[in-house]
């Protein structure tokens, strides 16, 4: 079971953290939840953020559930990104393993966005640093799930899953955002 010392342990080893949630074996439907759950979460604290901070940036000016479609979405690309990248470069990562680091890496992303945000209300100009140092930790979260995920012994071969990750995540919101609608608002240069 999950509690305060996995949770304390997930922002001080990412790796052994990765291991210990590849040892569960959930039911695909529970994983998607998991993740339906995370997207719901992000969605809410998007929503917050910008209340708390006075400012409708463009995501907030459309409706939640469009935000939250978006968020889910994204998510579900890196998913594969991840899953399909790591795979054709060796790894032996599966699916479903994927898609609980992908949800518990972006689930404690939730917690350093709300340590963020109370820090932006309280200390403001210690913000940019926070932000930063949350980036970094998020990185380096990363690298270590995708490391063990896929069986890698370098974090120099995570790191490239990751790039063409990118890439390809790049080209999947692209679709997606066009099979929806959004697109490139025209305009002189």
């Amino acid at each position: 079971m999950i509690n305060a010392d996995f949770l304390k342990r997930s922002l001080i080893d990412p790796a052994g953290t990765a291991r210990g949630l590849m040892s569960y074996h959930l039911a695909p439907l529970t994983l998607w939840s998991i993740l339906a759950v995370v997207a719901i979460c992000s969605t809410i604290l998007v929503g917050v953020g910008s209340m708390i901070l006075g400012s409708a940036p463009d995501t907030m000016a459309m409706m939640p559930f469009v935000v939250a479609i978006v968020l889910a979405s994204s998510l579900v690309v890196l998913i594969f990104a991840i899953y399909l990248t790591g795979r054709s470069l060796g790894g032996q990562g599966r699916l479903d393993q994927t898609i609980l680091l992908v949800a518990w890496w972006q689930g404690i992303g939730l917690v350093i966005q709300l340590f963020q945000t109370f820090v932006m209300v309280l200390l403001p100009p210690l913000s940019g640093i926070v932000t930063l140092a949350g980036f970094a930790w998020l990185l380096f979260a990363l690298l270590h799930f995708v490391n063990v995920l896929h069986g890698f012994d370098s974090l120099l071969k995570s790191l490239g899953t990751v790039a063409l990750g990118i890439i390809g995540f790049s080209f999947g919101i692209a679709l997606f955002l066009t099979l929806i609608g959004v697109g490139v608002q025209g305009g002189s240069i």
